[in-house]
């Protein structure tokens, strides 16, 4: 398992109110036409999201000019999720329930191929004003420390 916390600067996609979905490139090019990209996985996390009433979005709205990318890999990459100092405020157990939807989300999709499938990931957010990024890497049953070290 491996947990990289840095400093970050988020302002051109700043948002108080709501979970934001961050590209994770805001210049690629596909088919000769600049276009912003997201991984795969960050439509059915945003499903989800949704479906469970959380108020998420993406930090480019305008999805004609988003790719979705897709990594065939044996590890699954997820969504960059931004999550402001008001969300957590608001709902102190807003993080839980994040991570708990996705980690049920990569259970049933690998289910029958891999008891914890390792996964890729990242999650922005606000320390007293500072903001920080956490990048993952490991087993889906580690994602519980991301919740740790937002706390801490």
């Amino acid at each position: 398992m491996n947990i990289k916390t840095t400093d970050y600067d988020v302002d051109d996609f700043s948002t108080n109110d709501k979970l934001l979905f961050i590209p994770y490139d805001t210049n690629s090019d596909f088919n000769g036409l600049s276009k912003v990209s997201y991984t795969a996985s960050s439509l059915p996390i945003y499903k989800l999201f949704k479906k469970e009433k959380l108020d998420a979005d993406f930090a480019i709205s305008n999805l004609d000019d988003c790719v979705f990318v897709e990594n065939h890999s044996i590890d699954w990459f997820g969504p960059t999720i931004f999550i402001p100092l008001m969300v957590i405020s608001q709902n102190p157990n807003i993080v839980s329930f994040c991570l708990n939807i996705i980690s049920n989300y990569v259970y049933d999709l690998f289910k029958g191929k891999n008891k914890d499938p390792s996964i890729n990931c990242s999650f922005l957010y606000e320390d007293k004003q500072k903001k920080k990024k956490i990048e993952y890497e490991g087993p889906v049953s580690g994602l519980k420390e991301i919740e740790k070290i937002m706390k801490a």
